[in-house]
């Protein structure tokens, strides 16, 4: 009879434990997708040895990043995924939730070993969203440079139906924003309201704690460069704080004993008739 009892105890408890579980999935409001269904297999996997890790690069640890836009104008949102150590990544949306990695085919290359934030937006102005990758990292032998992806459009789709084959060509060196320090990440914005998009880059200077800089387009476009003079108004480069430096300690002269004065154990000198006076 207990045997009993405890076999419906232990199936009612199982019961409520499962339907919990589906209530409270019903109720989330977002839901995990099978990698296998989106088709996105997409992971930063970090590996470290004696000469390059944590101790010797503090950064080691602050991750790649991701950018979400619509490459292709089709009205669907596409990622872009930066890795440390292994290559970028570049899915297009097919709809449905399902995404294709045109990383190749869209001529996306990595430069940098150490890849850190990337970012989107229309740098030229052509109604395209470009790519721009921030490499940093204190590898040997690695420049640390930039790379701008420029998007040259999509090509006619073969079946005639939708969009075609979207390409990037990497012209970071020609638009000047090819920078070789510690980048971490960058963000575009029209910082003189003149129609052009400037860029801010937050990172760290070779051999410098602090590297803050605002560029701006030159007419014509493409060129930039760093904003001349920082006029009244505009946005400076953080100069890296003045170190303190403590004042020097007094020395401390030794206290002047009285004739026949005794040390104690604070420094300070009693006299005979101190010692001699009745302690309370």
């Amino acid at each position: 009879m207990k045997k009993n009892i405890f076999i419906v105890a232990h199936f009612l408890f199982c019961l409520l434990l499962f339907s919990c579980k589906e209530q409270k999935k019903q109720n989330t409001l977002f839901e995990k997708l099978d990698p296998f269904y989106t088709h996105i297999k997409f992971s930063n996997d970090l590996s470290y040895d004696s000469k390059f890790n944590v101790y010797t690069y503090r950064n080691f640890y602050n991750g790649g990043g991701v950018a979400i836009g619509d490459i292709n104008n089709d009205g669907l949102q596409d990622i872009f995924f930066t890795a440390n150590m292994k290559e970028n990544r570049l899915y297009l949306n097919k709809g449905n939730m399902q995404f294709e990695d045109i990383t190749e085919k869209a001529g996306i290359h990595k430069k940098g070993k150490w890849s850190t934030g990337v970012s989107m937006a229309d740098v030229n102005g052509d109604g395209f969203l470009d790519i721009y990758v921030c490499n940093s990292g204190d590898i040997k032998g690695d420049s640390r440079e930039n790379e701008l992806y420029i998007n040259n459009g999509f090509s006619p789709s073969t079946s005639g139906e939708g969009r075609g084959k979207v390409t990037f060509t990497e012209k970071a060196q020609e638009y000047g924003l090819d920078d070789h320090g510690l980048s971490t990440h960058a963000a575009f914005f029209d910082y003189d309201h003149d129609g052009d998009l400037d860029r801010a880059r937050d990172g760290v200077e070779p051999r410098e704690k602090g590297g803050h800089a605002i560029h701006a387009p030159l007419p014509p476009f493409p060129g930039v460069r760093v904003a001349p003079g920082f006029p009244p108004g505009s946005i400076r480069p953080r100069a890296p704080a003045p170190r303190r430096r403590s004042a020097p300690e007094k020395r401390r002269r030794p206290a002047r004993r009285s004739r026949g004065a005794i040390p104690t154990p604070r420094g300070r000198s009693r006299s005979r008739r101190e010692r001699r006076a009745p302690t309370r």
